[in-house]
């Protein structure tokens, strides 16, 4: 029997309904945010000389909470597009969290002439939003592949 290329996989084959796909999508397009948000060092305290603490946790703690909850999702959308493909996972993560479409990386300034037609670049796409919707549901990367 013929193997199914990744291009010829559907949302469907997937398991990824239109309102799944658009909650991975709007998880993606916060990468950018997410990343500035990670802070270390003295940078990651506010030193204003007022006491400062809610309840059990500091304000130390809870900013160490926030960059390591940030890291996390940016290193799970990092994941994602290297499992779906090392050649192109640069271009992938590009185009879902900056919102790019094929056309507008066909012939990126900074990463090179992408090395694939749409059809399997929009394949190899659908295949990170897979592997993000089960890394985001809890399951390892060597699953995942």
């Amino acid at each position: 029997m013929k193997q199914k290329r990744v291009r010829d996989f559907t949302w469907k084959d997937y398991g990824i309904s239109p309102y799944r796909y658009r909650e991975l999508k709007n998880f993606c397009l916060q990468y950018i945010e997410k990343k500035k948000k990670i802070r270390y060092g003295l940078s990651a305290v506010r030193l204003d000389g007022m006491p400062g603490k809610s309840g059990n946790v500091s304000p130390v703690e809870m900013r160490a909470f926030e960059n390591l909850k940030n890291e996390q999702d940016c290193r799970m959308i990092e994941e994602a597009a290297k499992a779906a493909s090392s050649q192109i996972w640069r271009y992938l993560l590009k185009s879902v969290t900056e919102d790019v479409s094929f056309e507008m990386l066909e012939y990126d300034t900074v990463l090179g002439r992408i090395p694939m037609g749409k059809t399997d670049f929009y394949g190899y796409r659908r295949l990170f939003y897979r592997n993000l919707d089960r890394l985001k549901n809890g399951d390892k990367l060597s699953a995942v592949g």
